[in-house]
């Protein structure tokens, strides 16, 4: 039982020490954090500290997560777009409807349901 306490307070740790995005949250360090125009996250109630999750750990910055956002249209299927908030858009329309698909956090978006998904969606 000790060794997943220990594993869950370094990954804490090496998530939440060393950002340059941090923003300080005087005294609450240990259990929140801001990242400036994404804001504020915590790991009190009802994020953490429950029955339901007792333990939680901050979320890393977004240079470490590495957040990558990929649009693919009917004519793009194949060939996806990598886009930022910094870039055009290229070939989306706004008078299309748009879908979002999110991967959880263990997953990645190349994973074969994922593909699928996005090629059920494009289809109809």
């Amino acid at each position: 039982m000790f060794f997943p306490i220990t594993v869950v307070f370094a990954c804490f740790f090496a998530l939440s020490a060393g950002a340059d995005e941090v923003l300080s949250v005087p005294g609450a360090r240990i259990f929140d954090v801001c990242y400036g125009e994404y804001g504020c996250f915590t790991i009190r109630p009802p994020f953490g500290a429950t029955l339901q999750r007792p333990i939680a750990v901050l979320p890393a910055t977004a240079s470490v997560v590495g957040t990558k956002l990929f649009l693919y249209t009917r004519d793009t299927r194949k060939n996806r777009t990598e886009i930022s908030r910094f870039t055009t858009l290229g070939p989306w329309s706004s008078s299309k409807p748009t879908k979002f698909l999110i991967h959880g956090f263990i997953e990645r978006a190349d994973s074969q349901w994922w593909i699928d998904m996005k090629n059920a969606i494009l289809t109809v």
